[in-house]
C-alpha cells in the first residue's frame, strides 16, 4: 500500500466505473453517456471524500508495480472508518479484500477501537463483513451500517 497521489486519478476512475457500472446495465444508456455519469459521479465523490474526512488515510493497494485497489480509511478515537475498499474486477475473490479487512481489524483491536462501514444491502460483499464478524447497526437509505467490535480488549 502507499498514500494516494494526484498521479492516480485515471487509475480511480478505472476503478470507480468497475466498481459501479454494473449499476448502470438497465439504463439502456450508450456507452459513452455511461462514462459521462460515472466520470461525474467520481468527480463528485472524490470532492465529498475530501471535505467530509479530516487527515484520512487514502491509499492505493499494489501488487508490484501496478495498482489494483484503494482503501480509504477515516479516523476518530474510538473508530475506524472504512469509507472506501474496492479492487479491480480480476483481483475480486482471491482473499485480498478479506487480508485487508483482517488489517484494519488487528488495527483497530490495538487501538481498542470499532471498525465501522456502510455498504449496500445488495452488495454481495455484506457477506465478507458478516464472516469478518461485522454486524448491522442501523440503515442508511438503502445501505446497511456495520460495525465490527474486538472480541478482546487491547493490549
Amino acid at each position: 500500500m502507499r498514500t494516494e497521489a494526484v498521479e492516480d486519478a485515471p487509475f480511480l476512475l478505472r476503478l470507480y466505473m468497475s466498481v459501479r457500472m454494473a449499476e448502470l446495465e438497465p439504463t439502456g444508456w450508450p456507452e459513452a453517456m455511461k462514462h459521462a455519469f460515472l466520470t461525474s459521479q467520481f468527480a463528485l465523490q472524490t470532492r465529498h471524500y475530501a471535505a467530509a474526512y479530516a487527515d484520512p488515510d487514502f491509499m492505493i493497494l499494489t501488487c508490484g508495480d501496478e495498482s489494483v485497489g484503494r482503501l480509504y480509511l477515516a479516523h476518530t478515537d474510538a473508530d475506524l472508518r472504512v469509507v472506501d475498499v474496492s479492487l479491480l474486477p480480476e483481483r475480486r475473490g482471491g482473499g485480498l479484500g478479506r487480508a485487508l479487512l483482517q488489517a484494519v481489524q488487528a488495527r483497530a483491536a490495538d487501538d481498542g477501537r470499532t471498525v465501522s462501514l456502510s455498504v449496500d444491502m445488495r452488495n454481495p460483499a455484506q457477506n465478507l463483513y458478516r464472516r469478518l464478524g461485522f454486524v448491522e447497526d442501523g440503515t442508511e437509505g438503502p445501505s446497511w451500517r456495520m460495525i465490527w467490535r474486538s472480541p478482546t480488549p487491547p493490549a
